[in-house]
């Protein structure tokens, strides 16, 4: 295969870094809420019987996929640095980890 380069305009920069924003925000916001939780569990010491319902562990997992997704799309300011998109190694984990937590996010979403 070929490599494939896609290039950046002065727009699209822009556009991108909102996104590396945000997702940086959610990222810290995210990890922040998962610290919280496993410091009260392991400072308080809940017991596992005292959760009748398997809610909390769904949401725990929908916060570890949204930490993925905001992992995967903080990952483009490489790019918007570099200018360009390159196929490559780089590509190709930021594709997996985005979609492993899209997917994750999905499987978790109320039907």
């Amino acid at each position: 295969m070929a490599n494939q380069m896609i290039d950046y305009s002065r727009g699209d920069k822009a556009a991108i870094w909102v996104v590396v924003v945000a997702s940086l925000v959610s990222l810290v916001f995210v990890v922040g809420l998962l610290l919280h939780i496993i410091i009260n569990k392991i400072i308080r010491c809940w017991p596992l019987e005292r959760l009748t319902t398997a809610t909390p562990y769904y949401f725990i997992n929908l916060l570890f996929f949204d930490m993925l997704m905001a992992i995967g799309s903080v990952l483009n300011a490489h790019w918007v640095r570099a200018g360009k998109v390159e196929v490559g190694g780089l590509c190709t984990a930021q594709a997996v980890i985005k979609q492993m937590g899209n997917v994750g996010v999905a499987w978790y979403e109320p039907w």
